[in-house]
């Protein structure tokens, strides 16, 4: 009588890919969005959130925040050394529109007004204020109206 054939024994999902984190690190605090790093590295967006938790303790929302913020330190870092001369490298312009566009920095807006602008200003709170006067008469009245009927 002939032996059943043998079966081959297969793994239930694919093997797990390694996750090179210093990797993902240093894509989180450049700031790359995770849809990216997941491309780069080569596994969906969903299997960084679930090894995150499993291989980090941590959800991938605080692990990436944790990332993109010391990445930010160290842009603030650069823009100080350069500035006080600690540091000769690097490019001045480009750390001016990190500052910007990733650390939300602004320059002081001066606003100045022409002469017209600035009589077409005084009108308008000229006005603002007679209506308000007007209004607290108006108020007055009424009150002293209230008292007088309650006489």
């Amino acid at each position: 009588m002939p032996s059943a054939p043998k079966t081959i024994k297969r793994p239930k999902h694919r093997p797990l890919l390694d996750i090179d984190w210093n990797v993902v690190d240093d894509f989180l605090e450049t700031g790359c969005p995770t849809t990216k790093i997941a491309d780069a590295i080569g596994v969906s967006p969903d299997t960084l959130y679930r090894r995150c938790e499993e291989e980090k303790g941590m959800t991938y929302t605080a692990y990436s925040q944790q990332k993109r913020t010391k990445g930010e330190a160290l842009l603030f870092k650069a823009q100080f050394d350069k500035a006080i001369g600690r540091a000769d490298i690097g490019d001045s312009s480009l750390l001016i529109h990190l500052g910007k566009t990733r650390l939300e920095q602004r320059e002081a807006a001066i606003v100045t007004a022409t002469p017209e602008q600035e009589k077409n200003y005084r009108t308008v709170i000229e006005q603002l204020a007679e209506l308000q006067a007007n209004r607290q008469n108006q108020s007055s009245e009424k009150k002293n109206e209230e008292n007088a009927n309650e006489l």
